[in-house]
Order: structure tokens, then sequence, then C-alpha cells
């Protein structure tokens, strides 16, 4: 007596193994917010929504491009790595950035940037998890 036909049971398999791989294969980038974190010892983390709107509201200011950019989460992510020098409009001071971390794969992270920034260092990539290291 046969309860399910073997077919299903191998289609079953297959459905669960591409949902294990999907799973396990998100993005890794290498993650910092201030240029101590980043000589120091930065840790990895999975890209995803949250920590990508955490960059776009810290560098927002200075990339406004950032903000009318969009969810692109569809398209899946990348690493960045950027470090840049910014006129304070409120002390008129030199504020230097150094972040890592996710950004949506279909954002031009490295332009857009006012006036007031100098980007000394900004790349991006996705060949590997933590390629921003």
């Amino acid at each position: 007596m046969q309860l399910v036909p073997k077919g299903s049971i191998c289609s079953c398999l297959i459905v669960l193994f591409s949902i294990l791989i999907n799973v396990t294969s998100a993005l890794q980038c290498t993650h910092c917010l201030d240029p101590r974190s980043c000589r120091s010892n930065p840790e990895a983390i999975e890209c995803a929504v949250d920590n990508v709107s955490l960059h776009r509201r810290l560098l927002g200011f200075q990339n406004p491009s950032l903000a009318s950019a969009g969810d692109g989460s569809a398209d899946g992510y990348k690493c960045f790595d950027l470090k840049m020098t910014y006129t304070s409009p409120l002390t008129g001071s030199t504020v230097l950035v150094e972040e890592k971390g996710c950004t949506y794969a279909g954002t031009d992270l490295c332009s857009g940037w006012s006036s007031t920034t100098q980007v000394e260092r900004c790349s991006t990539c996705d060949s590997d998890d933590e390629c921003n290291k």
C-alpha cells in the first residue's frame, strides 16, 4: 500500500533543498559605523532591509539621492566601503565618516554626494561574503 506517490517525495525534497540553499546564501558584509570600529574588528552581518535603512539614514544628509532610491531589496544586496569627509553646517568643522555595510544591488551609493562632501574611498562589491573587508 503506497500512501504518497514516489514522484511527490522527490519534488518535496527538491523544493526543500532549494529553500535551504536560499536561506543560507544571503550576502554577508563587513559592518562598521565609524573609523575606530572599522579599524579594530568590524563584524560581518547578513544583509537585510533594516541595516540598509540604517546606513541610508546616516548618509542621507550628505547623499540626498539615497533617500529617493526606494526599497530595492527585491534586487538583492551588495557590500560597500566608504571613507569621506564633509563640512558640518552647524559647526563648520570637518567631519570624518568611515562606514562599511550593505546597500541595495541597484543603488549607486558612490555617486550623488553633496558639494560639501569629499569622498576619499567608495566601492561596492557582491563577489563573496565580506568582500568589503
